[in-house]
């Protein structure tokens, strides 16, 4: 972990995340989130073939190797696994609108940012309820900074449809 190694892309996912051969028996991972400092707020950042230069970023039970084209401390919060996911917005209910609450940063794909909003104690508390904020809700210079893990200032605009909590960092 922390080792800094070459590689080759040898395949990107439509969800955002690349394949990248360090020579190991298994390709290593490198997530949407890793592929450069902040936000890729132009997409995808890597192409097929492309040499790279990457720290190993974890090595997990199950043999799959992260890697990270970041720059920095090399320490991230664990990742949230699905069972982990609350989805349950009832905790935010009686947030108004317009107050913005803290969120930490999860996961990035290429459409935005996965947060885990933390209902506040005024409002009866309860568990961190997983929610999205599109890109195009990011406040101004959050992009050039975002990391996983980071915390963010989020209110509620809605659901998606897929009934889904979804959040932005603009004011009204």
């Amino acid at each position: 972990v922390g080792q800094e190694v070459q590689g080759k892309v040898v395949g990107i996912h439509h969800t955002g995340y690349a394949f990248v051969d360090i020579g190991l028996k298994e390709d290593a991972v490198l997530e949407f989130q890793e592929m450069m400092d902040g936000f890729p707020m132009k997409g995808v950042p890597v192409k097929r073939n492309q040499m790279v230069t990457v720290r190993i970023l974890e090595h997990n039970k199950d043999g799959r190797v992260y890697v990270t084209r970041r720059s920095g401390d090399i320490a991230r919060p664990p990742r949230l696994s699905r069972k982990d996911e609350n989805k349950d917005f009832t905790a935010l209910r009686r947030v108004p609108d317009e107050d913005f609450v803290e969120a930490d940063i999860v996961n990035m794909k290429s459409f935005g940012v996965f947060v885990n909003v933390k209902p506040p104690k005024m409002f009866g508390g309860g568990a961190p309820v997983l929610a999205m904020l599109p890109k195009s809700e990011f406040s101004a210079g959050f992009a050039r900074d975002a990391i996983r893990g980071g915390t963010v200032k989020v209110r509620m605009t809605g659901l998606n449809e897929k009934g889904e909590l979804q959040v932005t960092m603009k004011e009204f």
